[in-house]
């Protein structure tokens, strides 16, 4: 009977397994029942489209997915495997750490085919990408053996090399590229330029077009080693690529000056190449970086460092702040997550610093702003908000105690007013710069607007109180050199012109968005700007003052105005706290994202599909 039931209870397994078997094989079956395209079935269209960034057909394709497999890979593996697709030019193998290869075919159409068709190495899926811009063909066309005859005459060749150089010092870095190219002697030429370059600055380059990471690569490479100071925004990039960063960084090693903005720069890769540039920093910005507290190996090694902008970067706590010395500017604005406790350590730590912006800091309390009061003795300048949730008014009166503070700005909103704290700095009177932009300006604000007798700066942006009246009564500091009141829509011509007639030492009023201006204004203050020693430019952009009032302008023989059309108004805006304390400045967190599944879902995601390899080829990054 013990027999039977064992029988039996094997026959229940095995039918088991039998079944498991079935269902596999099934399924294995469906996997590779997915019907592979057909070569008649690709396209001109799609033939053409398929480029790298730069426009250049793809050739070469990036083959990874073979690591620590039993059977290494080899070139007459890899021929095997891809060359249903089409004719193989070359197959080029790497053994580093990550194991990756290059496949070069005959015709784009070959590549394309492989790119779409699954292949696989002992039983796994490869991962394939188009290469690369420069691992892609050179032009196929032959070059010629010896150079066109030239009329040294009618040349430029007949400068010689310090008058050629002067003629190619005025193309930019992208032009110079291409120029090189020319013959030995123009790149002998743009070689010495390069060597003159101490700053780069790729906002600026990407001018007329977003930037590839070829042309990175291009850049860096010839000049990287001669620059001091870079600036970058990720915006200028054609496409959001971590390996632009690395490919810049590893480039610039004796940098000065770093503001990078709108880059990912929690990788450890990222870290690692930029704590290896920060031997020589005075100037760190990181503005919008997703940066972490990570950070601290690189302010570690910055031991110049002077200046530092972590701006806008809700991942900071503040602990990677607490090893720094001899810090004079920093910029902590939108780190909503700063913590109290690192934040009041760092003032303790650093007496000697000269300004100071946490507006937005929503985690700062009393204890905060009476630390800075302690501390911050050399502090001249100033950044905050009125919207702290843990602060009172009364408590910002404690902030009139830093003797050295002349620049004040209030980030302003409806949620508390600090008329208190600007009477006690207008009986001080030492402040000659005040922003106080944004919510409602009451009498006790007005009466200590009028106290002030040294201002040269003031900002009254979107006070919709403010009126002709308010000028009339600022306008008793006649020290007063700039005035912002962007869209401050009740103010009137005859209320301006008041107000410019008194003020003689001004030279710049931004009135962007004061839709109640009109030609009129222009028209009735050039009598009285002839005598004055200093041009008065006017922001104009959104008031009813058009070109045509220009002929008015350049009938005077020298009417000591100047008229800028630009409507600034959309570059300022009331702060929704509301909005930010829901929200903060993360919606998408890039830690969020898993890098290590390299799928065609994640790729077509970040559009890495054109030109870009892999995180992983790091070494023939800069083959």
């Amino acid at each position: 009977e013990q027999k039977s039931l064992n029988l039996l209870s094997f026959s229940r397994i095995s039918e088991r397994k039998m079944l498991k078997s079935r269902a596999s094989s099934s399924n294995h079956k469906k996997y590779h029942a997915k019907p592979q395209p057909k070569v008649e079935e690709i396209t001109e269209d799609e033939i053409a489209q398929f480029v790298t960034e730069d426009g250049l057909p793809i050739y070469t394709l990036y083959v990874s997915g073979f690591k620590n497999y039993l059977h290494p890979v080899t070139v007459q593996t890899l021929m095997h495997s891809f060359q249903a697709d089409g004719p193989i030019k070359k197959v080029v193998i790497h053994d580093a750490k990550v194991p990756y290869a290059f496949v070069t075919f005959a015709d784009v159409k070959s590549a394309l085919m492989a790119k779409r068709t699954h292949h696989f190495f002992n039983g796994k899926k490869l991962i394939l990408r188009p290469a690369d811009s420069w691992h892609q063909p050179e032009d196929n066309r032959e070059a010629s053996e010896s150079e066109e005859e030239i009329d040294m005459y009618q040349s430029i060749l007949k400068l010689n090399d310090d008058c050629l150089y002067c003629v190619l010092s005025y193309f930019n870095l992208r032009e110079l590229i291409v120029i090189e190219k020319v013959c030995r002697r123009f790149q002998a030429v743009v070689q010495r330029i390069y060597k003159t370059y101490r700053t780069l600055d790729f906002d600026k380059l990407a001018d007329t077009s977003q930037l590839t990471l070829m042309e990175v690569r291009n850049i860096t490479r010839r000049m990287g080693a001669h620059v001091v100071t870079l600036k970058a925004t990720a915006t200028s990039f054609r496409t959001i690529n971590p390996r632009i960063i690395v490919t810049i960084l590893r480039h610039c090693r004796n940098l000065q000056s770093i503001h990078l903005e709108g880059f990912n720069m929690s990788s450890m890769l990222a870290l690692r190449e930029l704590s290896q540039t920060c031997g020589n920093l005075k100037v760190f910005q990181l503005p919008n970086c997703s940066v972490t507290d990570e950070i601290v190996t690189c302010l570690h090694n910055a031991r110049e460092l002077e200046t530092l902008s972590l701006a806008e970067n809700s991942g900071i706590i503040g602990k990677c702040l607490t090893g720094l010395r001899k810090i004079k500017e920093i910029n902590l604005s939108s780190c909503p997550n700063l913590q109290p406790s690192y934040f009041m350590q760092f003032c303790e730590r650093n007496p000697e610093l000269k300004s100071l912006n946490i507006i937005r800091c929503d985690k700062i309390n009393h204890i905060c702003l009476e630390t800075m009061a302690r501390h911050l003795k050399s502090l001249e300048s100033l950044m905050i908000c009125n919207s702290y949730a843990s602060v009172t008014p009364a408590d910002y009166v404690v902030l009139v105690d830093m003797p050295n503070l002349t620049h004040l700005q209030i980030s302003y909103n409806n949620y508390l007013n600090v008329d208190t704290f600007l009477a006690k700095l207008a009986d001080l009177n030492r402040l000659d710069y005040l922003d106080i932009s944004g919510g409602h300006i009451t009498r006790n604000t007005l009466r200590a607007l009028t106290n002030f007798r040294k201002l040269r700066v003031l900002k009254l942006n979107y006070k919709i109180e403010c009126v002709d009246d308010t000028l009339a009564q600022i306008s008793s500091n006649e020290t007063i050199q700039e005035l912002h009141i962007v869209s401050c829509t009740s103010i009137t011509n005859e209320g301006l012109v008041a107000f410019i007639r008194k003020c003689r030492q001004l030279r710049h009023i931004n009135m962007s968005g004061c839709y109640g201006i009109t030609n009129d204004l222009v028209i009735n203050i050039l009598p009285h700007l002839a005598e004055r020693p200093e041009i008065l430019e006017l922001v104009v952009g959104g008031t009813q003052i058009t070109i045509g009032v220009e002929e008015h302008v350049n009938a005077h023989e020298n009417p000591k105005l100047k008229l800028d059309y630009t409507n600034t108004a959309e570059a300022f805006g009331a702060i929704d706290i509301w909005e930010d304390m829901l929200y903060g400045d993360d919606l998408l967190d890039m830690e969020d994202i898993d890098d290590e599944d390299l799928d065609d879902d994640a790729y077509a995601f970040f559009h890495y599909e054109n030109g870009y390899d892999s995180e992983f080829d790091e070494d023939e990054l800069f083959v």
